[in-house]
């Protein structure tokens, strides 16, 4: 890997107040940038079904990416990555194994809570 500062282990859960306080700090933010609806997303939904067709490729993990669309609406790419700190595109068969989560929050956000909410 290029960045050997990364840690991929770590499987520690970050408390819920840290993860209140830098989603409100994200928030905040981007509220701060723009008031377009398009642009304040503060999360995104990704199938359970999408992970379990990926997970057989992901060594370390996963990685998202953010995108954008020619009219403007955000999504995320995310991809396996492979034992190298790689990026899995495709499998064997050059099949894409590119996912796109396009169901962004707000709009597919469940119930208020500490890290989508002000409550």
């Amino acid at each position: 890997m290029s960045n050997e500062n990364n840690n991929f282990s770590n499987t520690n859960p970050v408390p819920v107040a840290t993860a209140a306080t830098e989603t409100a700090a994200w928030r905040t933010f981007i509220g701060g940038v723009t008031q377009d609806p398009n642009y304040l997303i503060n999360a995104f939904f990704i199938p359970i079904g999408d992970i379990s067709n990926t997970i057989q490729y992901a060594v370390n993990g996963f990685r998202a990416y953010m995108a954008m669309r020619e009219d403007g609406t955000l999504h995320l790419y995310w991809v396996a990555v492979d034992a190298d700190g790689n990026d899995v595109l495709e499998d064997s068969n050059n099949k894409s194994l590119v996912f796109d989560s396009t169901l962004p929050c707000p709009s597919c956000c469940g119930q208020s809570n500490a890290l989508n909410s002000t409550q």
